[in-house]
């Protein structure tokens, strides 16, 4: 369901299932870790392989968003599709997160601090 690494303090998280009522705990239970380590100083969330998401979904990634940013860390999400990013538009998660098209584009966006390549704010 969930597959994550560090690459340079930077924590790669992949949703490799959609997020729905039924596995939210199992994906929480597993993004969890990342918080447990503490040495991540940035999140990407790669969507992929995520093609449908749920009300319990999208709570699940306010919460994850805000929890970083309480640490004084950035998320990021990229790989979505179109779907799913009009839900994160009709969700307002576009205005408290940030996306980019691509994986690469947000490790550099992490490396470089440079907001050209952010897609949303």
């Amino acid at each position: 369901m969930v597959e994550h690494y560090i690459q340079e303090n930077i924590a790669i998280l992949y949703i490799n299932c959609d997020l729905t009522k039924e596995t939210v705990p199992a994906v929480k239970t597993e993004t969890q870790k990342l918080f447990l380590n503490g040495y991540a100083v940035g999140l990407v969330i790669n969507l992929n392989s995520m093609k449908h998401i749920d009300s319990d979904g999208l709570g699940f990634f306010f919460s994850l968003v805000e929890q970083f940013k309480l640490e004084g860390k950035q998320s990021i999400f990229c790989q979505f599709n179109w779907e799913i990013m009009n839900l994160f538009t009709l969700s307002r998660l576009d205005q408290v997160a940030q996306f980019c098209f691509s994986e690469k584009e947000a490790l550099e966006h992490f490396k470089s601090k440079n907001v050209s390549t952010i897609v949303a704010r």
